[in-house]
């Protein structure tokens, strides 16, 4: 038997990832929370301008996708019974 490689482990990492999550949903009331689970990934790791700008141009197919996938959130149903009575 070989010795087995040592795994450094911390919840930090994930305890600042949903930090920084929870002050996006905070920041962005009015969007889905199904929506902001897709900005995770933004928050691993460095980002720079050329990345940002691949992402945002990913934006059409992400709605499409959530579209077909998702579906229309419960702040959306009650957005639109709002406007259609007010």
């Amino acid at each position: 038997m070989g010795e087995k490689p040592v795994i450094l482990c911390s919840s930090d990492i994930i305890e600042s990832c949903f930090g920084k999550y929870k002050s996006i949903v905070k920041a962005n009331k009015y969007v889905g929370i199904t929506d902001l689970c897709l900005c995770i990934s933004c928050l691993l790791g460095e980002t720079n301008l050329e990345q940002t700008t691949h992402s945002m141009t990913k934006t059409k197919h992400i709605k499409k996708w959530r579209n077909k996938n998702i579906g229309v959130s419960l702040y959306e149903k009650r957005n639109t019974l709002f406007k259609k009575t007010g």
